[in-house]
């Protein structure tokens, strides 16, 4: 029963209608519906689809083989699914909505689905259930966690025994396949005997979907997947938070063998259940005693804190320790990786299950676990178990280096019986990337079903009329529809002494995107995504003291969400940014930022909040796909653009999958919100081309490495012209021996060619870039440096390029060029540092030679300097020159007056607030070039510059000054120049003034303002590491409930867990 051509129009045409309604157009603006299209026809075919699909799952279940022969195809199902939903959102007759709703979600859920059946059933329980169609009720029952209901009231004694069945086959395992079959059998007998046509159909649903219940559920597959005994898993099966049922991504990774230890790259989309997915993999390796040591590696500190949190949780009641090593480059006292035995059967890959220890899931940043490795190399030797999540990290930009050889590294050092598996949702070349990680390219599990379906619109100015959303244009195989009048024009009050009217929206992609979200918002969680951190701080800025400021027809974002959670964020951002920041005003307003310079606590902050529907609204910059979960359903793009260059295919797919939130969102829908995209289509075809290129998913680029980008040409600032007159490996020979001449030849470029946009400062910065890969080879290989002779030690380093992702990706050509300049680095680093002890150490402080040198000559030249600190600010203020001198941030040398950004550092460090740190520099009138000008800091340049330069920059640096400074010390001086150095370290990381403060930081309250709120009062001393934080939380807990319940949601869910039994 394939659906033909005018079948799809129909469908499209009541999709438009349901689109209407949900975009708020008022109905007697509605598109009049054709006259010679009944929409009712799609009903037989829809209806038909279902059914028979039902039939043949039953036929199948209960062993009737003529039957089960025929097979509707799934995508025919999901079709129809999709149709009975469309009309029900049509709201063209609300009398069938229960029947729509119940078909549509079994449609959806035998479909293989199960995110859009979950809200479809969602939608199912806002209506009044019909009393009398028992068989109806038990399809919805079947459906919505069957293990919590009785069923005592069902009248057909039929449909309760397949009920009954499946409720303690959830509730303990019991109660096999072979009972359900039986009472399916004998409802299906029944009602082919004695049923009408719409109890036949709810029969046939309701035994397809309990057999299939069964089938998919945890009890089920989760033994035959691990190769572990049903006892084994019983306690975690039988407690009412464990997963149920099992989702076909996870079920995929069952069938690849991940829950019994086979190693693997996933590729699947967001969405899909890789979070469960994970706890699953890890929970497998834990009950089958093969590990009790498990590393999660993600990319970024937000997404580790969102890890840690849902691992606790899922592990609360088992007894596994799950930890997350603080984001400081020293060792954390809580996590002494020296300590954790090695358990490890050499021969069976088995763990000593007699050895007394807890399982553990450590979980950090690639940046942490590469120190940790160079400190104390034997963690990863020790661990049965490594999933890398965002996984496809290795060509971006300098962190991709770090990335790439920290799994270099891994590979060297993991036990051959260890498994790793690598999670992305946007791997193109997952085979590739298997075969150089595994050793084995068929290791790949990869699927692009979608728990959510998705909608691509572009915004419309249409001359003479309002604007529209076109829909399905970017597609072929789509039908085509539009929504009309979803962009009216209003015009705003005039402020004070104004003489020209102002309208909202205006046509700039920002304004329209904030108009539709004040339309939207209403129906679910809304996302605006700008290419850059200035032009989401813009739409913020304009709306909070400008737009609402007028006074608009639309409301607020407040208006729909938490009026509690929203005065809870305004006391918060009062207390970081001031009472008239914008950003305060803002979160009055219900809008919030979410990119690069949100502070971390705030930020996670807002995705709790978004996660929980707290709040609606936020506008962010490519944060939003940084493997962050959050339930947006709409995803409205302002511009692809990043700087100079478009956002890469694979990132706007990462981006793409936040919109429509599987098991929340049926669906999410994505809007380019630039109406020239549409309207100049034909005029400038290569924009559109470009767009269309950035949806299709096989546009995406393969992942690979940033070791390569060392061989790519140099280009103008325009990025249209390369530099023809040198060779890329020259100018990467050059970056390794000679970088002043190379500065000096750039300068020259502009002048030789005029023209050509060719400026020496992008010149300049396209280099630095490149530098930072060969400063990241020089460490990776004196780390590797043992006391061998130069040339074994030259060989070696030609080895070891062969062990990287770059060098399997690579052309023959490149291979050449890799290894020679691993040779040359090699070279060089005999040259500089012949010392084999000091190659290690240097090693071990994550710089370049250069940086590395230098720090160790200063350090020696100021010895007694840093020895006679007295305390962590003493020592800072010693450190101050060095700190700027190497430093990348030009604003610390050229900022005026000289000292201003000592003193901002100095507010940074006793914990000041934003306000106040801004405050500090308005009071000595600091500014800085910007362009031909000099520019006053702003909030946002504030925060950049204390949570990059100070809290990051610096605090790598002094890593390398304590490696230095403990190599020439006595023990004593060490001892206690290392309690110095750490303590301001983590100052200097987090803004924090005294180890309290800290304490309570890394226990989880990440946010400065609550972290110092906490500490007041505590005795001096009494805390110092996390454990003391929340020790003293768990001892007094109403006294802590008090000081957090004015803060977000978020912080008061940390205490739950913390105090938890």
């Amino acid at each position: 029963m394939k659906p033909k051509k005018r079948a799809r129009y129909a469908a499209a045409v009541t999709l438009s209608k349901g689109k209407m309604f949900e975009y708020g157009v008022p109905e007697g603006d509605h598109i009049e519906l054709p006259d010679d299209l009944d929409l009712q026809m799609q009903f037989p075919l829809a209806v038909g689809t279902v059914g028979d699909f039902a039939s043949e799952v039953v036929a199948k279940t209960i062993g009737n083989s003529i039957e089960a022969q025929s097979q509707t195809p799934l995508d025919e199902v999901i079709f129809s699914a999709q149709v009975l939903q469309a009309f029900d959102d049509s709201l063209l007759n609300k009398e069938l909505s229960f029947n729509l709703r119940i078909l549509a979600a079994a449609g959806f859920y035998l479909g293989d689905v199960p995110g859009n059946a979950s809200v479809q059933l969602s939608k199912l329980s806002q209506l009044d259930f019909p009393k009398h169609d028992t068989l109806a009720i038990a399809v919805k029952t079947a459906m919505d966690r069957p293990w919590e209901h009785t069923n005592e009231t069902l009248e057909s004694s039929r449909a309760k025994d397949i009920l009954d069945v499946l409720c303690q086959h959830f509730r303990n395992g019991r109660n096999g396949r072979q009972k359900a079959y039986d009472a399916i059998k004998s409802l299906r007998e029944w009602a082919y005997s004695h049923a009408s046509a719409h109890d036949l159909l709810m029969a046939d649903l309701l035994g397809a979907i309990s057999a299939t219940r069964i089938a998919n559920s945890a009890w089920t597959l989760l033994p035959r997947y691990s190769n572990l005994p049903q006892e084994k898993w019983e306690t975690y099966l039988s407690r009412s938070m464990s997963i149920k049922e099992m989702w076909p991504s996870q079920r995929l990774l069952g069938e690849a063998g991940l829950y019994r230890g086979i190693s693997g790259v996933v590729q699947m989309p967001t969405s899909a259940g890789k979070s469960r997915a994970t706890e699953l993999i890890i929970r497998s390796a834990f009950l089958s005693a093969r590990t009790k040591l498990a590393l999660v590696i993600a990319p970024f500190r937000a997404l580790c804190q969102e890890i840690a949190n849902d691992l606790e949780k899922a592990f609360k009641d088992d007894g596994y320790d799950v930890n997350q090593p603080s984001d400081a480059l020293q060792p954390d006292v809580e996590f002494d990786f020296s300590n954790l035995s090695d358990f490890l059967d050499l021969e069976s890959g088995i763990f000593d299950s007699e050895v007394e220890s807890k399982p553990q899931v450590i979980i950090l940043t690639p940046e942490k676990l590469l120190y940790i490795l160079r400190q104390e190399p034997d963690i990863v030797q020790k661990a049965g178990l490594v999933v890398y999540d965002e996984g496809h990290q290795f060509d971006t930009g300098s962190r991709g280096v770090t990335y790439e050889l920290l799994l270099t590294s891994i590979k060297r050092m993991l036990h051959e019986n260890a498994q790793s598996v690598l999670i992305s949702a946007v791997i193109q070349n997952a085979a590739s990337v298997a075969a150089w990680l595994l050793n084995d390219g068929s290791k790949v599990v990869s699927s692009r079903a979608l728990q959510a379906s998705r909608l691509i619109a572009f915004a419309s100015l249409p001359k003479g009329k309002d604007g529209q959303l076109q829909f399905n244009v970017a597609s072929d195989s789509d039908q085509k529809f539009f929504v009309p009048r979803v962009i009216v024009s209003e015009k705003m009050p005039r402020l004070p002494k104004e003489r020209k009217d102002r309208f909202f929206p205006t046509q700039e992609s920002g304004s329209i995107a904030l108009y539709l979200s004040l339309r939207l918002l209403k129906n679910g969680g809304v996302a605006i995504f700008t290419g850059r951190k200035s032009s989401a701080a813009k739409i913020v800025r304009e709306a909070a003291e400008d737009i609402f400021r007028r006074g608009i027809s639309l409301e607020p974002p407040s208006a729909h969400s938490d009026p509690d959670e929203i005065r809870r964020f305004v006391y918060l951002f009062e207390r970081n940014f001031g009472a008239n920041a914008y950003l305060t005003q803002a979160a009055a307003l219900g809008i919030f930022a979410h990119h690069g310079n949100t502070p971390q606590g705030v930020r996670l902050a807002i995705e709790y909040a978004m996660r929980q529907s707290l709040i609606r609204l936020i506008i962010c910059t490519s944060t939003l796909a940084q493997g962050v979960n959050l339930p947006i359903r709409y995803l409205l793009v302002t511009s692809a653009m990043q700087g100079r260059e478009s956002i890469k295919v694979r990132d706007f797919h990462n981006l793409m999958g936040r919109a429509g939130r599987a098991g929340m969102y049926g669906e999410g829908t994505v809007i380019f919100t630039d109406p020239r995209l549409y309207d100049e289509r034909f005029a400038k075809t290569y924009r559109w081309q470009e767009t269309i290129n950035l949806i299709n998913p096989d546009s995406a680029e393969p992942t690979g490495s940033t070791l390569l980008s060392l061989f790519d040409p140099l280009r103008n600032d325009l990025g249209t012209v390369t530099l023809s007159s040198s060779s890329s490996a020259e100018v990467a020979t050059y970056i390794v021996n000679d970088w002043e001449t190379l500065l000096k030849w750039v300068e020259s470029v502009p002048i030789n060619i005029p023209k050509q946009n060719f400026s020496v400062a992008s010149l300049i910065e396209q280099l630095k870039s490149k530098k930072k890969i060969i400063e990241a080879i020089e460490s990776f290989l004196m780390t590797y440096r043992s006391d061998v002779q130069p040339e074994t030690f030259v060989d070696n380093s030609r080895e070891l390029v062969t062990e990287t992702l770059a060098y399997s990706l690579a052309t023959e050509e490149q291979q050449i060029l890799l290894t020679d300049i691993f040779e040359s680095v090699a070279r060089r680093i005999e040259l500089f540092v012949p010392d084999t002890a000091i190659q290690k150490r240097f090693g071990r402080t994550l710089l370049g030679i250069d940086q590395a040198l230098a720090i160790e000559s200063w350090v020696t030249t100021n010895a007694n300097a840093l020895e006679g600190a007295t305390s962590a600010d003493h020592l800072f203020d010693v450190l101050w020159p060095l700190l700027v001198l190497l430093s990348n941030e030009k604003r610390l040398s050229d900022t005026v007056p000289n000292g201003a950004l000592k003193t901002l550092a100095l507010g940074w460090l006793a914990g000041d607030s934003f306000a106040a740190l801004v405050q500090r520099l308005d009071k000595l009138g600091a500014s800085y070039p910007y362009g031909a000008n000099q520019r006053k800091f702003d909030l946002d340049v504030v925060v950049d510059l204390c949570e990059q330069t100070f809290g990051f920059e610096f605090a790598l640096l002094l890593a390398a000054v304590k490696e230095s400074f403990l190599a020439f010390s006595s023990e004593q001086a060490g001892e206690v120049f290392r309690e110095y150095v750490d303590l301001l370290q983590k100052r200097l990381k987090y803004g924090l003034p005294n180890q309290s403060c800290i304490a309570f930081f890394e226990a989880g309250f990440a946010e400065r303002v609550i972290a110092q709120c906490l500490a007041e009062g505590t005795t001096q001393g009494a805390i110092q590491v996390s454990f003391d934080a929340r020790h003293m939380i768990r001892q007094n807990p109403e006294r802590f409930e008090v000081m957090l319940q004015g803060f977000p949601s978020y912080f008061f869910d940390v205490f739950k867990t913390i105090t938890a039994p």
